[in-house]
């Protein structure tokens, strides 16, 4: 998850077990708007074998679950789902074993939005990703037809989806991701999906192991961050276990701009 960065550092911030592994959330945000009813995300799922909840310790109640219990929603009104990139800890709740083994949509009456470029990227991923798009969790809405594919062609380029909900691609983590920009009365919110995964991930060169072109992640979060701190927007951390949501303020120093967090509560 810190990529280059020594364990020496990153074990004082998240501590990991006797396999290496260090807790992380997979947060999903719901928008609600007068026509529409939107998930973002759809967490890591909770319908894997026992070999793969081994490997990953996987603690997750199945989603349609937790957003009755959470915020009152059943799985048929929710009308839109985006999807920020199809790698299985971010859409394996989107999809439920069936009696006889198979895999089946949880959302059957939305349309999917995903970039053509990421869903390109799923359906014939390099040797580097392949362990991470699992075709299980795309093919259900795709043979059903409920597939909405974007087409932004370069990095940071923007598109209204929805009435208020806008995707931002960048390809520094994986080709096509998009990340979701919602402005909510004076505030600006960013679900970062895995462009800044924790607060740990502040720093422009602190990158994952995972990242595909830690270079163009760098730029892409430089610009993020310049904007967020400018314009007070609400950052929203995917993984993160502590803080799961926060503003930015840029503080020039001798060596560089430095970004610090301040915390704040959605709900």
């Amino acid at each position: 998850m810190f990529g280059s960065v020594p364990k020496e550092l990153w074990q004082r911030w998240t501590p990991p077990d006797d396999k290496n592994r260090i807790e992380l959330s997979t947060r999903s945000l719901v928008i609600r708007t007068p026509k529409a009813c939107v998930l973002v995300d759809g967490g890591v799922g909770s319908h894997w074998d026992d070999k793969f909840n081994g490997l990953f310790e996987i603690s997750a109640a199945p989603l349609e679950q937790v957003l009755q219990s959470e915020v009152g929603i059943g799985p048929d009104e929710i009308t839109d789902v985006v999807v920020t990139h199809w790698h299985f800890d971010h859409v394996g709740g989107l999809v439920k074993r069936t009696p006889d083994g198979k895999h089946a949509p949880v959302f059957s009456n939305a349309q999917v939005h995903v970039q053509l470029a990421n869903q390109n990227v799923a359906e014939a991923p390099s040797d580097r990703e392949r362990a991470s798009y699992l075709s299980e969790t795309w093919q259900p809405y795709e043979v059903r037809g409920q597939l909405v594919l974007s087409h932004l062609s370069h990095s940071l380029d923007t598109e209204e989806i929805l009435s208020g909900v806008h995707v931002q691609r960048t390809d520094g983590h994986t080709i096509g991701q998009q990340m979701v920009h919602v402005v909510a009365g004076k505030e600006h919110f960013v679900f970062c999906a895995d462009l800044i995964p924790t607060q740990y991930h502040l720093k422009p060169h602190y990158s994952m192991g995972y990242d595909v072109q830690p270079l163009v992640l760098e730029r892409e979060k430089k610009e993020v961050l310049r904007l967020a701190a400018k314009h007070g927007w609400v950052l929203i951390f995917e993984h993160d276990m502590s803080l799961p949501a926060a503003k930015v303020h840029l503080r020039e120093t001798a060596r560089g701009p430095v970004y610090e967090l301040e915390p704040y509560q959605i709900s």
